[in-house]
């Protein structure tokens, strides 16, 4: 497990930040049909500002993706989320994509755990916009939190009731 910040001393399970830098869009405008017709959940996006990546909850990883593009995690109160960079960035494989994550690590809310290059990923024609899923609410009520400015690691984007 990579924890470059101090644990949390409480638990963060309600909470949810933003992964990325960058300003929040609607998902249903992303132009990605499986994404804008909410097909693996609901959730945000954003346009990443730069290639940072954060934990946006304190969780256990249960799987990331070969091309490091993507992860899944559930937190303790059983809520499964997915974390996508990229539209169609599955075909870099892995290229310009550095997640620091194995299935079973714990991960921390804000804490970094990897890194991509926004600007290769654009030059190579993908768009990098990234996405936060709550694939599995297990029976938990949320909402969207929409910001109008730019979101950074420390803004919450759902709230869990």
């Amino acid at each position: 497990m990579f924890n470059f910040f101090k644990k949390t001393k409480e638990k963060n399970n309600r909470l949810f930040h933003s992964p990325v830098l960058g300003q929040q869009l609607l998902i249903e405008d992303v132009g990605d049909d499986t994404f804008a017709t909410k097909l693996l959940g609901d959730g945000i996006a954003v346009r990443p500002i730069d290639g940072d990546i954060f934990a946006p909850v304190d969780g256990e990883v249960v799987m990331v993706f070969p091309t490091k593009h993507a992860f899944g995690m559930i937190t303790d109160d059983g809520i499964e989320v997915m974390v996508h960079i990229g539209l169609d960035t599955v075909m870099l494989n892995g290229k310009y994509f550095s997640l620091k994550l194995k299935a079973g690590d714990r991960i921390y809310t804000g804490e970094k755990i990897g890194h991509f290059d926004v600007e290769s990923v654009r030059n190579e024609g993908y768009d990098p916009v990234t996405f936060l899923i709550v694939t599995n609410d297990n029976g938990h009520k949320y909402s969207i939190v929409k910001h109008s400015s730019t979101l950074n690691k420390d803004d919450v984007v759902l709230e869990v009731s």
